[in-house]
């Protein structure tokens, strides 16, 4: 445990909690890394300021929901995308020049790219939205967030 922080420095570190998923864009490569980056540093700090413990909760739940419902989506249009796949490339002649499978393979595909993206820009948004109310003072709430750490 550090020494306590000031009101300055825990809504700074609260700042860092919410922005700290954005290492995903340096490291894509690495599995969770936008849970691991503001898990660590909850754990880290979490003892030296009640406001920090509240956001880096806050912002590790939040990460773990975003997880959850890529997971859902990738784990969805892999299923769906998948059996139009397997249909489409069969080597019976009606399925292979069927294009009714290509357009709903692509329409799935779409759909999904869609989604997955508008859940990738919300929480890039609230993120953003978070660390400029953490850094007022504000003890921000996600929205639809799951608290499952508590």
């Amino acid at each position: 445990m550090g020494k306590p922080m000031s009101s300055q420095e825990e809504r700074l570190w609260s700042v860092f909690a919410h922005l700290s998923h954005l290492v995903n864009f340096i490291l894509p490569f690495i599995p969770f890394v936008n849970v691991i980056a503001p898990l660590a540093l909850w754990l880290w700090r979490k003892n030296d300021s009640d406001f920090f413990n509240d956001q880096g909760k806050e912002a590790l739940n939040f990460q773990i929901t975003v997880s959850i419902v890529i997971f859902i989506l990738q784990l969805l249009t892999f299923l769906t995308t998948g059996s139009f796949g397997l249909n489409m490339f069969r080597n019976d002649d009606v399925y292979f020049y069927n294009y009714n499978y290509a357009y709903g393979f692509y329409g799935f595909m779409s759909v999904w790219v869609v989604l997955l993206s508008i859940v990738k820009l919300l929480n890039l948004i609230l993120t953003i939205i978070a660390a400029v109310q953490a850094h007022n003072g504000v003890r921000y709430r996600y929205p639809l967030n799951l608290r499952l750490v508590k």
